[in-house]
């Protein structure tokens, strides 16, 4: 694999140098740009086809080795964690001393993986994070959470953890006496929305779902209440087209299907919605969609990423 050879490479610099031989890292952390090796970071982007690198950011955590002791024994002090949520960068995580322990969950990892994870809307502000708290699971609010699978990777100095873009993570700093730093390399995803494959990546349709509750909330008057009805209705209409693709003439199985897809679409309507406006965003969302993940994968796109039970806690304006 390119990354891996251009990640072992002998006899190359440090990706990252925050302490040279008779430095120390305390008291003064050195600027972590004066440590990078751009030339480094260019050759493992070209090397795992990443987009641009955007930014590193540091992260220190810690107290003193007496200090830590007494707190961990008086009061059972937790360690510090990043809850679950995904980023819109691919990132290359660097530890540099201490351990850190990620929960990764692939995207689409089981037949309704976000929905197993019930992520925040998009127009909620922790609209990147997941609603469940894996440390204290609520089964009874988020039965689905039992059928997530999770990956969990332990990151000890001078190791790193590739996470692409739209993979949930969750991090966990482990129990240190001294220091714990870790650095991150932030890589652009963006020119894989300008120029996607088709059908889209797991990741890519993770985005598009995203971005189809913006477009059915804003033409539906900017009603964001209206997106998981729209969902619904949505979902119902296609698996009623599925359920009707049964009849033996094509003629009859086209105005069976639309028949049905009408029935199941307009039969979740909301009051105050136009029928028209409710029929040509179904029939535009689904062209779309049969474009971008394939017209025999809609069905299965909104299984895995439209369902409407992450939405119910929730009050949408």
């Amino acid at each position: 694999m390119r990354l891996r050879r251009a990640l072992v490479a002998r006899n190359q610099p440090p990706l990252l140098v925050l302490v040279r031989p008779g430095e120390h890292l305390c008291p003064r952390l050195r600027d972590i740009g004066s440590g990078i090796d751009l030339q480094a970071v260019r050759a493992l982007a070209e090397a795992g086809g990443f987009g641009p690198w955007q930014r590193c950011q540091l992260f220190v955590g810690g107290a003193s080795a007496a200090g830590a002791r007494v707190l961990r024994q008086i009061s059972k002090l937790r360690s510090a964690r990043s809850i679950l949520h995904f980023d819109q960068y691919d990132n290359l995580f660097v530890q540099i001393s201490g351990w850190k322990r990620f929960r990764v969950y692939d995207p689409q990892q089981t037949r309704r993986p976000c929905p197993c994870l019930y992520p925040f809307p998009i127009h909620h502000p922790l609209d990147t994070r997941a609603q469940v708290d894996l440390e204290a699971p609520d089964l009874a609010a988020f039965p689905r959470l039992s059928e997530a699978v999770c990956s969990e990777v332990l990151l000890g100095p001078g190791q790193a953890l590739f996470l692409p873009a739209y993979w949930w993570h969750e991090v966990v700093t482990e129990p240190h006496d001294g220091l714990t730093v870790s650095a991150n390399f932030w890589f652009a995803a963006v020119y894989r929305l300008l120029t996607p494959t088709r059908p889209l990546v797991p990741s890519m349709q993770c985005e598009l779902a995203r971005q189809l509750e913006y477009l059915v909330s804003d033409c539906l008057s900017d009603r964001a209440r209206l997106v998981p009805a729209f969902f619904s209705a949505l979902r119902a209409a296609v698996e009623a087209v599925h359920a009707a693709a049964d009849a033996r003439s094509a003629a009859a199985d086209a105005a069976r299907a639309d028949a049905a897809a009408s029935e199941a679409l307009h039969a979740r309507r909301p009051a105050g919605v136009v029928p028209q406006e409710w029929q040509g965003l179904f029939e535009y969302v689904v062209r779309q969609l049969g474009s971008l993940v394939g017209h025999g994968s809609v069905l299965r796109f909104c299984l895995d990423l439209l369902d409407g039970g992450r939405f119910a806690r929730l009050t949408l304006g």
